[in-house]
């Protein structure tokens, strides 16, 4: 197996399950007032794939895909990434790299995330 050197992990993220998500009231706009803080904060890596996709009929829709690399814990099926305020809908399940079959002690979690705007 080839060796796997995992990113320092500096940045802090907070991992969110969509179906534990608490009940707040919202404005006339759908936001949410006073929203509580929820989820699981981590320490986290970060790294950008691809900046945009380009859809047909003129319209072009930012997709910033992104990979987070964590310390292996158990994670939720439908995973919602927050870093800054911002939220990144994960893309299918976790990677897992290092281990014991690596030769390290230590276990990680690749995440690949999106983000989308018009």
């Amino acid at each position: 197996m080839p060796a796997y050197y995992p990113p320092p992990l500096v940045e802090r993220i907070t991992l969110r399950d969509p179906t534990q998500e608490p009940t707040v009231r919202r404005d006339e706009y759908g936001r949410p007032i006073n929203p509580p803080d929820w989820g699981t904060d981590v320490w986290a890596s970060r790294r950008d794939q691809s900046p945009y996709t380009e859809l047909a009929e003129g319209v072009r829709v930012r997709a910033g895909r992104s990979v987070f690399t964590i310390r292996t814990r158990d994670v939720p099926a439908n995973m919602v990434v927050v870093q800054n305020g911002v939220e990144y809908d994960a893309i299918g399940a976790p990677v897992r790299r290092g281990g014991a079959l690596a030769g390290m002690r230590a276990e990680y979690l690749e995440i690949t995330c999106e983000r989308r705007s018009a």
